[in-house]
């Protein structure tokens, strides 16, 4: 049986993204099926946002990481995004690995901007879903679109997969 992989369904081609578009990885799709089984997975989606939907980022606020609208900051989808994590957080336990959006306000991993409440952008910071599955499921590889491009790191990346 090959390992099962989540992926940012965006990454797999499928009009997920807030402006309804996507963003294929077309060597992925391509190089990877032969090898690990690839499951999509959208947060954003799954959360009940919608497509389209408009635009949010990350920001600290005194509350903490908020994931507000970018045109609208009494726009918060911070809890609808927590809530599907944890829902979700038990079934990816089960998963070998996962290949996220880059800078998404969900999936980035290590490197979506974070603003302060001027709309400065002060750090870079994991997304929301990706924080919650890095800090509850530590043991399961991670990687963005990004860095599976670079064959040393995709090496690295699917040697955990596969428990080498």
């Amino acid at each position: 049986m090959r390992p099962r992989v989540a992926v940012s369904s965006c990454l797999l081609g499928n009009p997920v993204r807030y402006d309804g578009g996507h963003k294929a990885q077309h060597w992925m799709l391509e190089e990877l099926p032969g090898i690990v089984e690839l499951i999509p997975l959208c947060p954003e989606v799954e959360a009940g946002l919608g497509v389209p939907r408009p635009p949010v980022r990350l920001v600290q606020t005194d509350n903490g990481i908020r994931a507000l609208g970018v045109d609208d900051e009494e726009l918060d989808v911070t809890d609808r995004l927590n809530r599907y994590a944890e829902g979700v957080v038990g079934e990816l336990s089960g998963f070998n690995g996962l290949i996220l959006k880059a800078r998404s306000p969900s999936c980035g991993y290590l490197n979506s901007p974070l603003y302060d409440s001027r709309g400065n952008q002060i750090r870079l910071a994991s997304g929301l879903f990706a924080e919650y599955i890095e800090r509850t499921l530590p043991d399961i590889p991670v990687i963005d679109e990004e860095g599976i491009q670079d064959a040393a790191t995709r090496k690295i990346f699917l040697d955990r997969v596969f428990g080498r």
